[in-house]
């Protein structure tokens, strides 16, 4: 791979099949997408400007790379072997550049070809969107909506640490608020598309996938289950996959597509029709009933109160530096669910 290969980024809100989309992109012999990782939200602030990086510099930017739980333990590079790479190309090299080399280390489970197109999924990196069009003024975003009711389903199932659907709405909402927005302003730089399309006409989306990012579609990107199914194991914790992104180990199928109307109770609806329910008709979805009564909005103050503030702590949180960010988090102890299981699992082996 070139150190200026394109790149592009898959945006959207969490559960809304940005895992589906990457790995059924991942499929394409072409195109090189690793397992999700925030390296690069986590990394920019502190080194966007450097252009000069020299072997001690590359020692300890990889220290705040590997300062990430996930990323030694799930995309297996050797530290060696990643300095060795990045000094390979020299010392002068972009922040961004330097990027594109360590997604070029990551190993994929399926066959590559030639690498013509690099990407990054990450839902983290949604809101930092206008950042990454700055750094980055050559990618392109796939930009991927689903059922804001769905949605905060599959949060729900998912057994996250929020698991109220009212603040769940809102960041649906203030995700999509903002993509959209996105998508508005660089028209010329965004592929937006349905998880309800994707899944219903996976043939013909992908067929304009790949063109937007010119490259060739492949029949067996379709296929991306059998794969995924033999080698998984390589990636995450059988348990883990099971439990969080099942869906990858069966064909593509729009079997979860209103799936809301059974998984979440009237009153979840209510509560989440009436926070997101305006911009959803926006995006094409319906709500289930055109008025509420005073009692709806009452019921659920308090846990949109929740959503709004733990929404405006992250924004902060998210401008601190990494080394602040570090200081947090190991101050409070701050680990989710998932992160707390995917680590416990982990140990066991």
């Amino acid at each position: 791979m070139h150190i200026n290969t394109p790149i592009f980024f898959i945006v959207g809100r969490g559960r809304s099949g940005t895992t589906l989309l990457k790995s059924l992109l991942d499929a394409n012999p072409y195109v090189s997408i690793p397992h999700e990782s925030a390296f690069i939200k986590h990394l920019y602030k502190k080194y966007q400007y450097t252009n000069l990086w020299t072997p001690a510099l590359v020692d300890k930017f990889i220290d705040d790379l590997y300062t990430e739980k996930f990323f030694e333990i799930v995309w297996k590079l050797d530290r060696n072997d990643l300095k060795k790479s990045i000094l390979n190309h020299g010392q002068e090299l972009t922040f961004q550049q330097v990027c594109k080399i360590i997604i070029s280390n990551y190993k994929s489970i399926y066959p590559k070809e030639k690498i013509m197109i690099i990407g990054d999924k990450n839902p983290r990196n949604s809101l930092i969107t206008e950042d990454l069009i700055q750094l980055f003024p050559e990618a392109k975003f796939i930009y991927i909506i689903r059922d804001y009711r769905d949605n905060v389903a599959s949060h729900i199932k998912a057994n996250f640490d929020n698991s109220k659907a009212p603040s769940l709405a809102y960041f649906w909402l203030k995700f999509n608020k903002y993509l959209s927005k996105c998508a508005k302003k660089y028209p010329d730089k965004f592929f937006t598309i349905k998880y309800e399309t994707l899944v219903s006409e996976p043939q013909n989306q992908l067929q304009n996938i790949c063109s937007f990012l010119d490259i060739p579609y492949i029949e067996s990107m379709q296929d991306h289950s059998t794969l995924f199914k033999k080698e998984y194991k390589n990636i995450l914790p059988t348990e883990l996959i099971e439990r969080y992104h099942s869906s990858l180990l069966e064909p593509i199928n729009n079997t979860k597509i209103d799936s809301w109307k059974q998984k979440l109770t009237q009153k979840q609806i209510i509560q989440a029709e009436i926070i997101a329910g305006k911009k959803g008709e926006e995006l094409g979805y319906k709500r289930s009933k055109k008025k509420y009564n005073f009692w709806d909005y009452i019921v659920l103050s308090p846990n949109l109160f929740f959503g709004i503030v733990h929404s405006l702590f992250e924004d902060t949180f998210n401008k601190l530096s990494l080394t602040y960010q570090l200081w947090i988090k190991n101050q409070i102890g701050k680990m989710t669910h998932f992160e707390k299981e995917f680590m416990e699992t982990m140990k066991k082996g």
